[in-house]
């Protein structure tokens, strides 16, 4: 079964099933074997959106989890302007970048 027939079956479900798919789902995922081969020190990457990769130094693990000292960020990641400090500002063009 490819991915493709999965969805087009998802397709005909209603939302309370589609809720409880959703649950199994979640519930593989939690339960799903844990890498044991990352240790401290290891450099790792991972992507936390869709073209957005962060690599960097595992300083510690926890059964499921791991706290990783970032150093690169490659790709693009959107956020709410709310949630954003600016360090430096851009000079000013004619124009602007502003969207509205």
């Amino acid at each position: 079964m490819t991915v493709e027939n999965v969805v087009e079956e998802l397709t005909s479900l209603t939302p309370i099933e589609l809720r409880q798919v959703a649950s199994i789902i979640k519930d593989l995922i939690d339960n799903a074997e844990v890498p044991s081969d990352i240790n401290t020190g290891d450099l790792v990457s991972f992507e936390i959106r869709d073209g957005c990769t962060l690599t960097g130094l595992v300083e510690s693990t926890t059964a499921k989890r791991a706290s990783v000292l970032l150093n690169a960020v490659e790709g693009t990641y959107t956020i709410d302007l709310k949630k954003v400090a600016v360090m430096v500002a851009a000079p000013q063009t004619e124009t602007g970048d502003e969207e509205e």
